[in-house]
């Protein structure tokens, strides 16, 4: 006579055991690349965004010969923009 010896796992506990450990799996996933942005995952995050302006009267360069613009305002990504006037002459 052969006797089973060992843990048996019924199918219910088994696939809960496997969800459990695939969700301990992403947050220690998630925590690394959180930890280790950039450098090591490539990931592009900007801590301490730069930004350049708020509203169009803040890039006023004080050339009658350009159209100045916040592009993206109040955002990471806002910048001033100056256009050229065709013909003008300053």
């Amino acid at each position: 006579m052969v006797r089973e010896v060992g843990i048996r796992v019924d199918t219910k506990r088994k696939a809960l055991l496997v969800m459990v450990c695939f969700f301990l799996f992403l947050i220690g996933v998630a925590f690394f690349v959180g930890t280790f942005k950039g450098p090591i995952t490539g990931a592009v995050v900007a801590d301490g965004c730069f930004v350049q302006c708020h509203n169009n009267s803040e890039c006023d360069d004080h050339n009658p010969c350009t159209l100045d613009g916040c592009a993206y305002p109040s955002s990471c990504g806002a910048r001033c923009v100056y256009v050229e006037k065709e013909g003008c002459k300053y």
